[in-house]
């Protein structure tokens, strides 16, 4: 069986793309980290 690790996450908004971060399972923990690029938009 594969284990998903990493999970990209994106938001399309107005015919626009934008990634917003990633989701990351690790020691049977999740966390949840924004895309540097992403906190730089007016995008919130």
């Amino acid at each position: 069986m594969t284990c998903i690790n990493k999970l990209f996450v994106s938001l399309l908004l107005g015919g626009n793309s934008f990634e917003v971060g990633e989701i990351v399972f690790s020691n049977q923990k999740i966390y949840f980290r924004y895309n540097a690029d992403f906190l730089k938009t007016a995008v919130k």
